[in-house]
């Protein structure tokens, strides 16, 4: 696929799944696009991994482990230990294992938004 155009468009809806297993880079991505007000987060509270941590090897054998820096979202929130929380809030029903109820809310929300 190419585009001569600029292939970024803000007119077509974008819904961001997040769940518990969502951590790091994925919260950082999500949290940026919430914060620009460009998508939707659906889903469940995420992991609340935002800390780069770096290792030192000591000269006895043993190591130090340090965070070395922490991950903001552009609006500044600290999600490290929190996470974020969507706007959207589903939480799939492990009853209903051919189901994911929070794709279903997603995709019906962006449909809406197209409509």
């Amino acid at each position: 696929m190419t585009t001569d155009e600029d292939p970024v468009t803000e007119e077509l809806p974008l819904v961001v799944l997040v769940d518990a297993d969502s951590a790091s880079a994925s919260e950082i991505v999500a949290g940026a696009l919430r914060d620009d007000k460009r998508a939707n987060l659906v889903g469940h509270r995420t992991f609340g991994k935002a800390l780069v941590q770096g290792t030192r090897e000591l000269r006895d054998g043993g190591a130090l482990k340090l965070t070395i820096a922490r991950y903001r979202t552009p609006s500044g929130q600290d999600i490290n230990e929190k996470g974020l929380v969507p706007g959207i809030r589903v939480v799939d029903d492990l009853g209903t294992p051919k189901i994911d109820e929070a794709l279903q809310r997603a995709l019906k929300i962006s449909a809406e938004k197209v409509g």
